[in-house]
């Protein structure tokens, strides 16, 4: 649209300004690069409707045209502003064209790949609730196993205060309550003789 602009300028003053020729190689330089890079990294979908685009005549004629008043800026002076109107509007409409469809081929890829994000948000979920509650239940085993033990060491203490020596305090633990029930239950066993 910038080249469109400039030229049309030009075409209407039979010259360009001062730097105005300078202007438009390098934005006929800007265009060409991006054009390039966009070749390499586009989709092969995406190259088919811009190949589809380029071949059409309006674009064939602006490009030559623009090839033209770059290699010789008395071109300009042949050219007719109506012809050039057509053909560099046509060339517009066809890279919006382009355009439109590459934003399209982003969004998609963009929710494809929001949607494969939140399936993994959502297995992170289950997985991270899956381990609290085995550690929850883990930690209530543990817990229960501690107070049966020493509810087990408390009931056999009331029962020795009440003067009963003839029962075993039931702990089935490994740990320092297992041997606190051994030595109660030794206890029990010497104040039975």
């Amino acid at each position: 649209a910038k080249i469109r602009s400039l030229v049309n300028l030009s075409i209407l003053s039979n010259t360009f300004t001062e730097r105005g020729f300078a202007e438009f190689a390098y934005i006929k330089g800007q265009f060409e690069i991006k054009l390039l890079k966009f070749r390499e990294s586009a989709s092969p979908e995406l190259t088919r409707l811009y190949e589809r685009n380029a071949a059409s005549e309006s674009v064939q004629q602006t490009y030559n045209m623009m090839d033209s008043i770059f290699r010789n800026s008395a071109f300009l002076k042949s050219m007719h502003y109506d012809q050039w109107w057509i053909h560099s509007t046509a060339t517009i409409n066809a890279f919006n064209e382009i355009e439109e469809f590459s934003l399209n081929e982003i969004k998609k890829r963009a929710e494809l790949e929001l949607r494969n994000i939140e399936r993994s948000i959502i297995v992170n979920i289950i997985v991270a609730l899956l381990v609290i509650t085995l550690l929850t239940a883990l930690v209530i085993f543990t817990i229960r196993g501690i107070v049966d033990s020493i509810s087990g060491i408390r009931l056999a203490a009331e029962r020795m205060m009440k003067g009963e020596v003839n029962f075993r305090a039931n702990v089935n633990s490994r740990d320092e309550l297992g041997e606190l029930a051994t030595a109660f239950n030794q206890m029990i066993e010497v104040s039975r003789q």
